[in-house]
């Protein structure tokens, strides 16, 4: 009988039964570590998400933290620029910007910022443990 192909064997007269290797096709060509790097330092604006390649959550990500980059910035020139009455161009509508500005600073400080963070620490943990599809990369290879 003719051999069977080159493929089938395992490297090293290794037994298939014991798994894959680094560089086998099976593994992907993304670091399970790097990744992890990624969403500890980057997770708020999605790097992680970018170098696996799940575009959504990373865009998402990256979208909410731009956004709430906007919103202090422009609580900020709202809150500064609250006229307290004393000068001549003292307007009623002041006080209205000044709290809508205020409400801008907290709501992204204590209540945008800190889902963000929790969102970025949380897939940081999922992908340490390779739970919820963290332990695959975009085409569903594992990673090294």
């Amino acid at each position: 009988a003719p051999y069977a192909p080159y493929a089938q064997y395992s490297p090293y007269g290794a037994a298939p039964a014991y798994g894959m290797y680094p560089g086998h096709p099976g593994f992907s060509e993304k670091s399970k570590t790097t990744a992890a790097v990624l969403a500890f330092f980057l997770g708020w604006a999605g790097g992680h998400n970018f170098y696996l390649r799940r575009n959504g959550k990373a865009l998402a990500q990256l979208l909410l933290s731009i956004l709430g980059w906007i919103f202090i910035v422009v609580g900020i020139i709202l809150a500064v620029n609250y006229d307290t009455g004393s000068s001549y161009y003292y307007d009623d509508g002041n006080e209205a910007l000044f709290a809508m500005g205020m409400i801008m600073l907290f709501g992204t400080a204590y209540i945008l910022f800190p889902a963000i963070g929790i969102w970025a620490f949380v897939e940081f943990i999922l992908i340490l443990t390779g739970s919820a599809g963290y332990a695959t990369d975009d085409k569903g290879l594992v990673l090294r």
